[in-house]
């Protein structure tokens, strides 16, 4: 896990925010998606992936993030403007509104598949070989 910075270009018009050669930098992006309409105390997540590397976004508003790499739980804030948080190895996620209507940019470097998700933990446990 690592934070990735967002490069800001403000005026009048507003905030642009961009992340700059992440192909080169990161991963190549195969999906992304956007987690909206959150209401706080909603926790979303809940697994891990098998391979799938992620950078999280928060686009509006703020998220708490909470990571357990199977030994250890860390718990992160991500706002907007903010850096986004990359994660490139199997980890346990939860993510939780901490505004209503706050939005979530999660990018992939693989598409869809529902094999690549663990929904138990201890499986989980069991794939970082902690078990």
């Amino acid at each position: 896990m690592k934070f990735i910075p967002n490069t800001l270009h403000e005026d009048e018009r507003g905030i642009l925010s961009a992340i700059d050669n992440l192909s080169e930098s990161v991963f190549s992006v195969e999906r992304f998606y956007l987690i909206t309409e959150t209401k706080v105390g909603q926790i979303r997540g809940n697994h891990a992936h098998r391979k799938a590397k992620q950078l999280l976004t928060c686009v509006s508003g703020e998220f708490k993030i909470y990571l357990h790499d199977g030994k250890e739980k860390q718990e992160i804030s991500l706002k907007e403007k903010y850096p986004s948080l990359f994660i490139d190895e199997p980890t346990w996620l939860q993510f939780e509104p901490v505004i209503d209507k706050s939005i979530l940019l999660i990018c992939s470097n693989i598409t869809h598949d529902r094999s690549e998700y663990i929904h138990d933990f201890n499986e989980f446990l069991q794939l970082k070989g902690l078990l």
